[in-house]
């Protein structure tokens, strides 16, 4: 138990007592059928970092490369005077200086360390003594434990080649690249050092890789079910079934067939059998390592609030990552929906806005809201992403730059049986920004990010799951999922809240985020989510439509930015971050729109992986 206490800087804990408590339960012979042992620690003050040393082993080291070492060396320590020491930080930093030398082709670099505590003045001086060695240069490659899948394909994913100076970032990066190969359960790159070194004609000591990997599986199967529930209602899954291959033809071809079944429920007038059929493939290192083809088709069945549907749909893309970080991608899409159901209707179409909109009847002449009962949507997206994250589901520090952008054309078939098709493009793009501040306790995060749809040619309608919403998990936080925008009221519903999300045309969005962690695995956060929302999707953004206009002003204030404040608790796990949100409006709808407020004005929020 000192020891425990030690290595974590309380140098004065001592067990001051102990004691066995014996457990009620008793055996036969009157024994206790267990006991607990209760030691009492005093742990005393904590040790601070005085002073952090590196002593660097200049023998054989270039006159030019020792300010160069020792300006990186004193960069990758991470410790800092004043810190509590903790031996686990110190291990960290001995990693960190194997890792800078290593980089900098010091292949066979030794880190030692020695540490001094002297606990009446609650003080640690750190010692690292480094000896940087030969450089070195990569010397032969072996590839062991290859069974289905092919040589070739491994190799197309490293990255260096014999006689190139040795780099510890490219042997970490290639690791990681054939793991992501998705083939491979296990991949370990060794360097071998021979008893007596090999040395170029340069001088440099030859290093061989020896790479050793497990394949997975290639076939897999799933069953499973269960019941979800989100801020929409309740789905009940089952079954479902996964199939799936991750070597088809031993060219690393990816294929999923997935089956699924349920029952989905909304409220009284709004639930509805579910299913889902959906065969994809994806063949990676095509016909480069740097390229990704995929295709999918599918049908769905489904229910959203207002309204059944069911959407037979296709997609065919190209992936392009010409460096790790940066992706560009180019798909085509095209999907048919079938619409069931009634149309929702605006407010100002009942005679009483305050009566229960189950009992709102639309006049024979009024205009609602377009929603189109059958649509062929087909359109192509290109997008291009920047991901210098250190974590993509709980960032730390780092930055993501994205942007799409759709184009629909109305292909073929248009006035057959009703059909139509649309014709706009879609624009979207988002930043997010990571900044750790005082060694990862606090992270200040940063997001903005904006959409616009713009129709053309004789078209003034954009298809309803293309258009823009905001609000839920991911937006402002405040606002039930896709509420921060125009609205329609479901005719049949006699529930309070009845209200129809109709999509606008542009959308803005930010969010300001501070996270802090006090101790160990827990985060704490405080957060500011903003918003807001022009024109709608249904009707033409000329047009001088004074219901929708008068509709929209008494569910928000259209000139103002929407905003959300809140805070909540984070739990990294092995299996990601957790996270519970709780999120408030600070602006209110009219009270006397009491047919159409939400139930409440605050939203609670759970989730796996930080909201951005």
């Amino acid at each position: 138990i000192a020891n425990f206490y030690a290595r974590r800087g309380y140098f004065d804990a001592r067990v001051v007592s102990s004691q066995i408590v014996s457990g009620k339960q008793r055996r036969p012979n009157g024994e206790p059928e267990f006991v607990r042992v209760v030691h009492t620690v005093q742990e005393g003050s904590a040790s601070q970092l005085r002073t952090i040393t590196i002593q660097l082993d200049e023998e054989g080291l270039a006159a030019a490369e020792v300010p160069v070492l020792r300006e990186l060396l004193s960069a990758r320590v991470g410790l800092h005077a004043g810190a509590r020491f903790a031996e686990s930080d110190v291990q960290e930093a001995i990693e960190g200086l194997v890792a800078a030398l290593q980089d900098r082709s010091y292949a066979t670099a030794v880190v030692s360390h020695r540490v001094d505590a002297y606990p009446e003045e609650n003080a640690v001086d750190v010692t690292f003594m480094l000896h940087p060695g030969t450089q070195a240069v990569f010397g032969a490659l072996t590839i062991a434990g290859l069974d289905r899948v092919e040589d070739r394909y491994v190799r197309r994913h490293v990255l260096v080649k014999p006689g190139d100076a040795w780099d510890g970032r490219a042997v970490r990066r290639m690791k990681q690249e054939i793991y992501d190969m998705g083939v491979f359960s296990m991949v370990t790159v060794n360097p071998v050092f021979d008893e007596e070194p090999r040395l170029d004609a340069q001088g440099r000591q030859i290093v061989d890789l020896d790479i050793v990997l497990r394949e997975r599986k290639p076939r897999s199967f799933a069953i499973a079910g269960g019941v979800a529930w989100d801020v929409q209602g309740f789905s009940f899954v089952f079954p479902n079934l996964t199939f799936g291959h991750i070597n088809l033809g031993r060219r690393l071809i990816r294929s999923t067939i997935t089956l699924k079944g349920g029952y989905r429920y909304l409220g009284p007038a709004d639930h509805f059998p579910t299913a889902n059929v959906k065969a994809e493939l994806s063949w990676p290192d095509f016909p480069t390592r740097q390229f990704v083809l995929r295709g999918e088709v599918g049908v769905e069945l489904g229910v959203e609030k207002g309204y059944k549907f069911w959407t037979p749909s296709g997609a065919l893309g190209l992936g392009w990552s010409p460096v790790g970080p940066l992706k560009f991608d180019v798909s085509y899409y095209d999907l048919f929906s079938a619409r069931i159901g009634p149309e929702p209707v605006v407010p100002s179409q009942c005679p009483e806005v305050g009566r229960a909109p189950g009992d709102c009847t639309p006049p024979s002449d009024a205009k609602s809201p377009d929603f189109t009962d059958n649509y062929l949507l087909s359109y192509t997206r290109e997008s291009v992403m920047l991901d210098l994250r250190d974590n993509p589901l709980a960032a730390n520090k780092g930055l993501l730059l994205q942007f799409a952008s759709d184009q629909a054309f109305p292909f073929g078939r248009l006035p057959d049986g009703g059909l139509r098709g649309f014709r706009y493009v879609r624009f979207e793009g988002e930043v997010r920004g990571f900044v750790p501040i005082v060694r990862d306790r606090f992270v200040l995060a940063l997001r903005t990010g904006a959409t616009h749809v713009q129709t053309w040619g004789d078209e003034h309608q954009v298809p309803v799951t293309k258009r823009v919403y905001l609000g839920g998990d991911g937006s402002v936080r405040g606002f039930k999922s896709r509420y921060l925008g125009p609205r329609a009221l479901d005719p049949l519903c006699t529930r309070r809240d009845c209200i129809v999300p109709l999509g606008a045309r542009t959308g803005v969005s930010g969010s300001v985020e501070l996270r802090f962690r006090p101790f160990g695995s827990l985060w704490v956060a405080a957060f500011t989510d903003l918003g807001r929302t022009w024109g709608d999707g249904s009707t033409d953004t000329n047009a001088s439509d004074a219901t929708l206009l008068a509709y929209e002003s008494a569910l928000y204030d259209r000139d103002k930015l929407q905003i959300s404040v809140g805070g909540g608790v984070r739990y990294d796990l092995s299996i990601g971050r957790v996270r519970l949100d709780f999120a408030a409006r600070i602006r209110r709808w009219p009270e006397s729109e009491a047919a159409l407020r939400e139930p409440f004005p605050w939203n609670i929020h759970f989730n796996l992986g930080e909201s951005f």
